[in-house]
């Protein structure tokens, strides 16, 4: 093993955190399009993008300065980052509908933050099955990724999903979209559905 690449893949690999953690406290970068001025909630979207990203992104750098050999990316790698860019894309232009439709009253503009996990985990009526089937399935799934890239580094590939692994990561972002589409379109959010 070559330290110097060790320490580089290291140095890399933090500097795509610190940029991680500079997204989290951002303003704007993770949050939902909203009216409010301060505080908007997160989106699971945008956060689903950044997880995958930073998933096979320092994989890819760690894997380098452990071994020295640079792994091509596999369809799995792609596959996962397609789900997540057609998800975040996707729910920007479900958001941006639900905006110019001003007869849907849309969650995002009413109540600010309550954190992280709270947000991704809510609709307008609060805690949501579907989002927290998404979130637990890209958790469980990102990390069953990170342990094979590392405790498998003679193999010199990525891990490579099945497709109903794939189908089922896929299904999931499309439930939560289908039902982001249906946000809004009822009564309007009251004290007791707040999330």
């Amino acid at each position: 093993m070559d330290t110097l690449k060790l320490y580089f893949a290291i140095g890399i690999s933090l500097l795509i955190l610190f940029g991680a953690f500079r997204f989290y406290k951002d303003r704007v970068a993770l949050r939902d399009d909203s009216t409010l001025t301060d505080n908007k909630p997160y989106s699971l979207a945008r956060v689903q993008l950044l997880w995958w990203t930073l998933v096979i992104v320092i994989s890819f750098t760690l894997v380098y300065g452990l071994t020295g050999v640079i792994w091509p990316m596999n369809s799995t790698c792609l596959t996962l980052l397609g789900i997540s860019l057609f998800t975040t894309t996707s729910g920007k232009l479900i958001d941006n509908a639900h905006i110019a439709d001003v007869s849907i009253t849309r969650h995002q503009d009413i109540y600010p933050s309550q954190g992280l996990i709270t947000d991704i985990l809510s609709d307008e009526y609060g805690l949501s099955v579907h989002r927290y089937q998404a979130v637990i399935l890209n958790l469980v799934y990102g990390g069953y990724f990170l342990i094979e890239v590392f405790s498998k580094l003679n193999l010199g590939h990525f891990p490579e999903f099945d497709p109903p692994t794939l189908a089922l990561l896929g299904v999931s972002s499309s439930a939560y979209l289908g039902l982001k589409m249906a946000e809004g379109k009822g009564n309007a959010p009251n004290e007791a559905s707040k999330p």
